[in-house]
């Protein structure tokens, strides 16, 4: 299989399930809010309700530029998503998502998802990952309708990515994967096929589907496709 080198066996397709019954954080190790307005952020977990902090990031929510000229003379992007990993373990945590703007400016959080981290290859860490040609395309979902004399009316709406690619993973995984498959296949999951920021148009939050393919004997693919949502 052709995958990437550079993507070591942190750096797999994976899936983060979301809470289904609390928003607090309930055993789970990540938190990632997306579709944000503002200019700052802070997330701060707690060990229980008004206890000690056991993880915490903070900064602004603007992106780098593409560019020397964008830098230069353009505004800098906004953050699409931001995230915090590796939390410890709290059977009673608390969550703490705050987003701030100076003077009168906008402030929103389009969605936040408390979840754990899903390796779809599973324990084999030695072997399998993302295959070199995965595509990641834009879609807008701006609303316009075109009339019959040529002119159009549009409303303006947020584009999200679609991510399609290929998974290689140890034939003895392939249950595990086609049940995390199952587990989200009517929610909106964030997806990362790898967490290099170069490979970071790959990354996206939207509902996934999958095939899951018997190649050889060892050896199963998983032909993923992720429609990105807002």
């Amino acid at each position: 299989c052709n995958t990437n080198p550079n993507w070591n066996a942190d750096i797999l397709a994976s899936c983060a399930v979301a809470s289904k019954a609390s928003p607090k954080l309930n055993y789970e190790k990540g938190i990632r809010p997306a579709s944000k307005e503002g200019a700052t952020y802070s997330l701060v977990v707690r060990g229980s309700p008004g206890g000690a902090v056991i993880r915490e990031k903070h900064g602004d929510l603007y992106a780098q530029a593409a560019g020397l000229w964008e830098l230069l003379f353009t505004p800098l992007p906004a953050l699409e998503k931001i995230s915090l990993d590796d939390i410890p373990i709290a059977p009673n945590a608390e969550v703490t998502v705050t987003i701030e703007s100076p003077g009168d400016g906008a402030v929103a959080v389009g969605d936040i998802k408390v979840g754990d981290w899903r390796q779809l290859i599973g324990d084999a860490a030695d072997f399998g990952g993302v295959e070199y040609g995965a595509e990641a395309q834009r879609k807008t979902y701006t609303y316009r309708e075109v009339k019959p004399d040529g002119t159009y009316q549009q409303v303006r709406r947020p584009s999200a990515r679609d991510v399609t690619c290929r998974v290689v993973l140890d034939a003895e995984q392939a249950m595990y994967a086609d049940a995390i498959l199952g587990e989200i296949i009517d929610m909106a999951v964030p997806f990362e096929a790898t967490n290099l920021p170069s490979y970071g148009y790959l990354n996206t939050l939207g509902f996934v589907s999958g095939a899951i393919r018997a190649d050889n004997w060892g050896v199963t693919s998983l032909s993923l496709n992720v429609k990105g949502n807002i």
